[in-house]
C-alpha cells in the first residue's frame, strides 16, 4: 500500500509552491523562514495568523525550513510521507477495531489512494490535514486498546489508553481544529464494531459512554473556543449579512450530495469551488434533500442487520459538520482537503458491505476482489494526473477556470502568477474579471494595484490599493503596496507616513526596511539609516536594507561604511544593479573615479538601457581621464532619455574641446540644447557653447556667448577663477571676430 501510494503521489516532488495561501504560512511569513528558532517557536504557539490557531503545524514548516530551506520539493515531501504514515495508522487501527483485515486494507487502500486526497497532500498550505489526521488514527488505536484492555477487566490499562487518546486530541487539535469530532466519531465506534453500546448489544448506555469520553469532550470544546477566536479575529467568518443561514444549509445539503458524486466519480476536482450565494435552483436543493434523507433513513433501518452504513454514513456526515459551511469561515462552497477524514466513512460502507456479500460464496469473493483492484489501480493513475495539476499556480487555477465558472479565485491566483512574472497586462485582464464577479475582492483590488503598479500606472494603483484597505482596514501588504506606489509616484512624505503605519501592524525587518528606504528617497538620511539598522539588527541577511544603508551612508559622505554594506548587499544578491551604481560611487569618492569604474560597467551590463548609469559611468571616465570612453556613455545616457543640462554640457564640451573638427557642430548642437533647457541659462553652458562655436570658426557667436557668460558670473562675484578663465578667451575671440565691438 505505502508503494502504491508513493508512486501515485510521486509526481509531487516536481510541484512548487502555489500562490494559494501558500506565501500567507510559508514562502512570506519571516517566522516560518527562520526555522526553528526560540522566538519563531514561541510565536508559533501565540500566533492567529492566518485566522488559525495550530502550532504544531507551524513547527512542521519551520522543520522544513530547517531541513530544505524553501525547497518545495522538502515541504512536499514531508506531507507525503506523513499521508504514507496515516495510511498504515487506518489499517493498524481498522484490524484492531473490526478485526477483518480484507475490509481494513480496502478502507486504508482507498484512503491512501483516492484522488479527493490530493489537495490535502499536494498543497504545502493543507499540511495541517495530515498532521491532524496522523494524530487522529493514534487516537483510533488508543481507544481500540483501551476497549479491548476493558473487555479483559485491566481497568489501569484502559486508563493508560484513555489518555493516550486525550493527548492524540489535544495535540490533533494543535495541527487543526476539525478534530473536534473525534469524540463523536468514538461514540460511532463504540456502537459498531467495538459494540460496547447497548443498542448494538453491549453493556454501556448512551449516557455513560458519554459521561466516559468527558475529557475529550472538554478538550474539543476549548479546541472549538479558541478556533472561533482566531477566526473571528482574522476577519475568517462570514456574516449572516454576506451569507444566510438559509443560503448556508441550502449549499450543506447540495454540498453533502457533491462530496459523495466526488467520492465515487472523482472528476472535475479544483482547488477552489466559487460558493454559489442564494443562486441555487429549488429542484438541486430539494433533490438533495431527498437523497440525504432517505439515506439516512434507509441505513437507520438497517441497522439490526447492517450497523456499519450507518456508522459509516454519519460518521461521513458528522466529520464534514465543522465545514459544511454552517459557520461559513471563507468563501468557498466545497473543499476537497475537507473530505480527508470523511471520506473514511463512505469506504466503511463499501468495504463491509462488499464483506457480506463476499460471504456468499468462493465466486463473489473473487469478483469482489477483483472489483476492488481494478478499483485502486484506477485511484493511482487519477491520483497521478490529479497531482500534476498542482504544478504551479497557472496550471491548477486554468484548470479551475476550465472546470467551474465564475470562479474569481481562479482569476486572482493566475493575475498573481502573471504579476510575479512580470506579465501585468496579461495580469490586468484576469483581475478586471475577477472584480466584475467579486467587486467587495480586497485580493483582487490589491494584486490589481500590483499589476498596475508595473505598468507604471501609478496613480491608479493608489486607488486600488486604498480600494484593498477599504475592504481589508490596516492589512499590512495593502499597506506596503500603497506605500510603494506613493514611493513610485514622487510623493516621498506620503509614503514615509503609510509605512509608519505599516511599522504600527507589522514591526518585521521587511517593514523597518521600506520605511528607511522611503526616508532615503524624501533625503531625510540620518532617521532612513537609523530604520535600515533596526532591519538589519532583525534580520542580517536582508540584501535590500544592506544595499540601501550603504546608499544612505555614501549620501552623508561615509563611503568606507556604504562600500562595507554595500558589498554585504552584492554577495547575497549579485544582480542589485542599483546597489552596483553606488558602490562604484562610493568607490570613486575614497580612492578615485577610476576606482569605481568596474563596478559601474558591471552594473551597465546588468541594466544596458539605464540612462543614471550611462551618466556616472561618463563622469567617472571623466574623472580618470578615459575621454572616450566618457564620451560615449554620455551619448548612451542622453539615446536612453536623460538629456539634463548637465549630461548635454558635459559632452558638448567633450565634443567642443575634441581634436576631431567633425564632433564640433554637434556640440554646438547640444550647447544650444543645453541653453534652451536652462531656465535661465548658467555661466557654464553659454560658456561652453561658446567654446564650441569657437572650435567650429564662429568668432562672433564665440563673443557673444563668452560675454553673456562672463557677465552672469561677475554679478555673482563667487567664482573668480572661473572668471578669469573666460576674460582669458574673450581677446583670443574679439581678436578673431568681424564686430570687435560686440557687447
Amino acid at each position: 500500500m505505502v508503494a502504491a501510494t508513493l508512486f501515485a503521489y510521486w509526481p509531487v516532488l516536481d510541484n512548487g509552491f502555489v500562490n494559494y495561501d501558500d506565501r500567507l504560512y510559508i514562502l512570506g511569513n519571516p517566522q516560518v523562514r527562520l526555522g526553528l528558532t526560540p522566538e519563531s517557536i514561541a510565536w508559533a504557539f501565540s500566533t492567529f495568523h492566518g485566522a488559525n490557531w495550530f502550532p504544531l503545524t507551524w513547527l512542521s514548516w519551520m522543520t522544513d525550513v530547517e531541513l530544505h530551506g524553501t525547497d518545495a520539493a522538502g515541504f512536499h515531501l514531508t506531507s507525503l510521507l506523513f499521508h504514507c504514515l496515516n495510511s498504515v495508522l487506518l489499517l493498524v487501527a481498522f484490524i484492531r477495531l473490526s478485526g477483518s483485515v480484507a475490509s481494513s486494507v480496502f478502507v486504508a487502500a482507498v484512503f491512501a489512494l483516492h484522488p479527493l486526497h490530493v489537495e490535502s497532500v499536494a498543497w504545502a498550505s493543507a499540511r495541517k490535514d495530515v498532521i491532524s489526521a496522523s494524530f487522529f488514527m493514534l487516537a483510533l488505536i488508543g481507544h481500540a486498546e483501551a476497549s479491548r484492555r476493558l473487555d479483559v477487566g485491566d481497568a489501569r490499562g484502559a486508563c493508560a489508553s484513555r489518555a493516550g487518546v486525550a493527548l492524540s486530541l489535544a495535540l490533533g487539535l494543535m495541527a487543526k481544529p476539525t478534530l473536534v469530532v473525534l469524540p463523536f466519531v468514538l461514540l460511532l465506534l463504540d456502537a459498531w464494531p467495538l459494540r460496547r453500546l447497548r443498542v448494538s448489544g453491549g453493556t454501556l448506555g448512551l449516557g455513560r459512554a458519554i459521561v466516559e469520553k468527558w475529557p475529550l469532550f472538554a478538550i474539543a470544546a476549548s479546541g472549538a473556543a479558541i478556533t472561533l477566536a482566531s477566526q473571528s479575529a482574522g476577519g475568517a467568518v462570514q456574516s449572516l449579512t454576506d451569507i444566510g443561514p438559509l443560503t448556508r444549509l441550502e449549499n450543506a445539503a447540495v454540498s453533502y450530495v457533491a462530496y459523495v458524486c466526488h467520492s465515487v466519480w472523482p472528476s472535475g476536482l479544483v482547488a477552489y469551488y466559487p460558493h454559489p450565494g442564494n443562486s441555487l435552483p429549488i429542484w438541486k436543493v430539494g433533490a438533495a434533500l431527498v437523497f440525504c434523507g432517505s439515506v439516512t433513513w434507509g441505513v437507520w433501518r438497517s441497522w439490526a442487520d447492517r450497523p456499519y452504513l450507518a456508522i459509516g454514513w454519519f460518521w461521513f456526515g458528522g466529520a464534514l459538520v465543522p465545514v459544511i459551511g454552517i459557520v461559513q469561515v471563507g468563501q468557498a462552497a466545497m473543499a476537497d482537503r475537507y473530505m480527508y477524514l470523511p471520506l473514511v466513512g463512505l469506504s466503511i460502507m463499501v468495504a463491509f458491505s462488499a464483506r457480506r456479500l463476499a460471504s456468499r460464496g468462493r465466486a463473489f469473493e473473487l469478483a469482489i476482489a477483483t472489483v476492488a483492484a481494478v478499483l485502486l489501480i484506477s485511484m493511482i493513475f487519477a491520483t497521478r494526473n490529479q497531482v500534476r495539476l498542482w504544478k504551479d499556480s497557472t496550471t491548477l487555477f486554468e484548470h479551475a477556470l476550465a472546470t467551474t465558472e465564475r470562479n474569481h479565485v481562479a482569476h486572482i491566483n493566475i493575475g498573481v502568477a502573471l504579476v510575479n512574472t512580470q506579465q501585468y497586462a496579461e495580469a490586468e485582464v484576469h483581475l478586471r474579471e475577477a472584480l466584475e464577479i467579486a467587486p467587495r475582492s480586497a485580493l483582487a483590488h490589491g494584486v490589481f494595484a500590483d499589476a498596475l503598479r508595473g505598468q507604471g500606472r501609478f496613480a491608479r494603483a493608489i486607488d486600488q490599493y486604498r480600494a484593498a484597505l477599504v475592504l481589508d482596514p490596516g492589512s499590512p501588504r495593502w499597506l506596503a503596496g500603497l506605500g510603494s506606489a506613493l514611493l513610485d509616484a514622487g510623493r516621498g512624505a506620503e509614503a514615509v507616513d503609510t509605512y509608519r503605519r505599516v511599522l504600527e501592524r507589522e514591526p518585521s525587518p521587511v517593514a523597518f526596511a521600506n520605511l528607511g528606504l522611503a526616508l532615503l528617497n524624501d533625503g531625510s538620511y540620518p532617521e532612513a539609516i537609523a530604520q535600515l539598522e533596526r532591519a538589519l539588527e532583525l534580520k542580517p541577511s536582508l540584501a535590500s536594507a544592506h544595499g540601501n544603508l550603504g546608499i544612505a551612508l555614501l549620501q552623508t559622505k561615509r563611503p568606507d561604511a556604504a562600500i562595507e554594506h554595500l558589498e554585504l548587499a552584492l554577495k547575497s544578491e549579485p544582480e542589485l544593479a542599483l546597489v552596483r551604481a553606488n558602490l562604484a560611487l562610493a568607490l570613486a569618492e575614497r580612492d578615485g573615479s577610476a576606482a569605481g569604474l568596474e563596478s559601474i560597467e558591471r552594473a551597465i551590463r546588468l541594466e544596458p538601457h539605464n540612462a543614471k548609469f550611462h551618466t556616472i559611468a561618463a563622469r567617472l571616465a571623466r574623472g580618470a581621464n578615459r575621454r572616450e570612453l566618457s564620451i560615449s556613455h554620455y551619448r548612451n545616457a542622453i539615446e536612453f532619455g536623460d538629456r539634463s543640462v548637465g549630461n548635454l554640457n558635459d559632452l558638448a564640451w567633450l565634443l567642443a574641446t575634441d581634436e576631431d573638427s567633425s564632433a564640433h557642430s554637434e556640440a554646438i548642437a547640444l550647447g544650444l540644447e543645453a541653453v534652451e533647457a536652462s531656465d535661465p541659462p548658467s555661466a557654464d553652458v553659454l560658456d561652453t557653447l561658446s567654446v564650441a562655436y569657437a572650435a567650429s570658426g564662429r568668432w562672433d557667436e564665440a563673443l557673444g556667448s563668452a560675454q553673456r557668460a562672463l557677465s552672469i558670473v561677475e554679478a555673482g562675484g563667487s567664482r573668480p577663477e572661473f572668471a578669469d578663465q573666460i576674460r582669458r578667451r574673450i581677446p583670443i575671440y574679439r581678436s578673431r571676430s568681424t564686430n570687435p565691438a560686440s557687447e
